[in-house]
C-alpha cells in the first residue's frame, strides 16, 4: 500500500521543518523555536536506532546493514559511502513521517534532520521548510567538536592509528553537504548560510519570519 503524498501533506499542517548540513546550526535553532513557541523537537538523527529497530533486510537493506569491523565501516570510498548515507536517510524518512503524523495531531513540530530535499518540498508549504548550511572551514573544525560526535570520533581511532581515516570522514561530510545543498536549491528553498559571521540570534530571527511566527 502506498500513502499519496497529498494525502501526508495534509496530516502534516503542524510541522515545521529544518533540513540542512552537518554544523549549520539545525539543533540550536530547532530547539529553541520548539521552547519559546511550545512546540515538539523532533531530532530524526537520534532516532536512528528506533529505525533500525523496525527495519528488516528486504524493505530497508540500508538500515539493516551490518559491517564486519569499523574500517569496513569508516574506510570506504566517498561516494559510496554517500550512497549509503542517503539511502539511510530515504529508508528512515518513511518512519520519520508516521513519527510526525501522531505527534502534530494536537501540537506543533519543529523537526530537524537530513532528509531528502525533494520529499521535504511535496510533503509541505515551502514556507514551513527551511535549509541551513554551513561553510567547508565550519564542518571541518567543528564537526567533532560536538557531544554528539565524539563516540563517533573515538571510533574512528580505534579503526585507525592515522588521522588519515578522521581526514576521510570529514571529506565524506563535506561532499554530502555539497550534494545536500545542491539538491535544497534545486527545490528553491529558503536558505541560510553559516559562515563566520553569522549568529544564531540573526538565523532564528530569519527562520522566525520565514515560519511566520512573528506577530
Amino acid at each position: 500500500m502506498e500513502i499519496k503524498n497529498n494525502i501526508l501533506r495534509s496530516h502534516l499542517q503542524n510541522v515545521y521543518w529544518i533540513g540542512g548540513t552537518a554544523c549549520a546550526g539545525k539543533t540550536t535553532a530547532s530547539k529553541t523555536i520548539a521552547e519559546k513557541y511550545n512546540y515538539y523537537h523532533y531530532d530524526a538523527d537520534t532516532m536512528f536506532e528506533e529505525y533500525r529497530k523496525l527495519a528488516s533486510e528486504k524493505d530497508q537493506p540500508a538500515l539493516s546493514r551490518e559491517f564486519s569491523s569499523l574500517n569496513d565501516y569508516f574506510e570506504r570510498p566517498i561516494d559510496e559511502y554517500i550512497d549509503y548515507l542517503e539511502q539511510m536517510n530515504r529508508e528512515a524518512f518513511e518512519m520519520m513521517i508516521i513519527d510526525l503524523v501522531k505527534l502534530s495531531i494536537d501540537k506543533k513540530v519543529v523537526v530537524e534532520g537530513h532528509y531528502p530535499p525533494e520529499l521535504m518540498f511535496d510533503l509541505a508549504e515551502k514556507h514551513r521548510i527551511a535549509f541551513l548550511y554551513a561553510e567547508e572551514d565550519i564542518i571541518r573544525r567543528d564537526y567533532f567538536n560536538r557531544p554528539d560526535k565524539l563516540s563517533m570520533l573515538k571510533s574512528i581511532r580505534e579503526a585507525s592509528k592515522s588521522e588519515d581515516l578522521v581526514n576521510h570522514v570529514l571529506d565524506v561530510v563535506v561532499k554530502n553537504a555539497e550534494y545536500q545543498v545542491k539538491a535544497g536549491k534545486a527545490c528553491d528553498f529558503k536558505f541560510i548560510k553559516r559562515d563566520s559571521n553569522s549568529t544564531v540570534e540573526n538565523t532564528l530571527r530569519i527562520l522566525e519570519e520565514h515560519f511566520k511566527l512573528r506577530e
